[in-house]
């Protein structure tokens, strides 16, 4: 069973990925003129890996007031790691739309 510390993560990665298709078909257009990439789903998926990281890292300062230790990184690549297949149909659907 996971801590309750785990659960909230997993909740608010769930709402995030189910955000994460309608955003990146808003802004993957004006991120390429920003940052002329050559390689759009790896750029998007380094984009996308960076920005959940923050959310999760921000979703655990602020729930608890306690420093984030080297353990709640650890879990929050884990779930990232986890979501891995998830996050890359996502960019890959939204590349083909």
């Amino acid at each position: 069973m996971l801590d309750s510390r785990t659960e909230m993560l997993k909740t608010v990665l769930d709402l995030r990925l189910k955000e994460l298709p309608n955003l990146l078909l808003n802004i993957k257009n004006g991120m390429k003129k920003v940052w002329k990439y050559q390689d759009d789903h790896t750029f998007l998926y380094g984009w996308c890996i960076g920005r959940l990281e923050n959310i999760l890292y921000k979703e655990l300062r602020d729930s608890g007031g306690a420093m984030t230790t080297d353990d709640d990184w650890f879990i929050i690549r884990d779930l990232l790691e986890l979501r891995r297949h998830q996050i890359t149909k996502i960019i890959d659907d939204v590349l083909t739309d």
